[in-house]
């Protein structure tokens, strides 16, 4: 009686609620899936028929292997992934990375429910039902999805070397050798344990001046 009073009491706009709790733009699986995308695309090189096991690409990605069950088979439902058992089986890119585009990985987990999603967190926006930020939000959610259907995942691949490389430099300094690697590197660096540089002028040190003593 009490659970049939409380659903009763239930508000009319509860899914509206559900839907203004969803993430903004993509969903916490999305990324997890676009993140092992990635790693696939940059470990195909390496590899000579293009696979890795599931086990190596859960510690790759850092994500869980329920998780990553999980991904796994809604991407090769979407047919971006092969798959293959035994034990020289794993997974792999179905085309070549710079043949799937990252708007692709994102609508095989998420759909295309951000297109029609209210940046204000509304359950519905529209032309017929504008928020105050629709007159921008449309356009630039159209923007977006062009950008992100110009992009492949080799074009993520190698955007995240090229943080990991920049991250791997703004952290070097704080290792001794990184210290001294920068003092090297610096042109207003100091000389190390006393060694001339080019182009300086070193003189030896004078040696100091014998007074003679006066004493008797």
């Amino acid at each position: 009686m009490v659970r049939a009073m409380r659903r009763a009491r239930k508000p009319p706009n509860e899914a509206s609620a559900v839907e203004a709790r969803r993430p903004l733009l993509y969903s916490r699986t999305c990324q997890l899936a676009l993140r092992a995308m990635e790693r696939l695309a940059a470990a195909a090189p390496e590899v000579s028929d293009g696979l890795i096991s599931q086990s190596t690409l859960s510690r790759m990605a850092k994500i869980s292997a329920a998780s990553l069950a999980q991904i796994l088979h809604r991407l090769r439902n979407a047919g971006l992934i092969v798959a293959r058992r035994g034990p020289s089986g794993g997974v792999g890119l179905a085309r070549a990375a710079r043949d799937i585009a990252v708007l692709e990985v994102i609508r095989a987990i998420d759909g295309t429910g951000i297109e029609g999603r209210c940046v204000l967190g509304f359950s519905e926006c529209s032309d017929a039902t504008p928020c105050p930020a629709h007159p921008v939000w449309k356009p630039a959610k159209e923007l977006l999805a062009r950008q992100l259907e110009n992009r492949s995942l080799d074009d993520l691949a190698r955007t995240v070397e090229r943080k990991r490389a920049r991250d791997a430099r703004r952290h070097l300094p704080h290792h001794p050798l990184g210290r001294l690697a920068g003092r090297h590197l610096s042109e207003d660096a100091e000389d190390v344990e006393g060694e001339a540089r080019p182009g300086r002028d070193h003189r030896p040190a004078r040696a100091p001046r014998m007074v003679a003593s006066t004493d008797a």
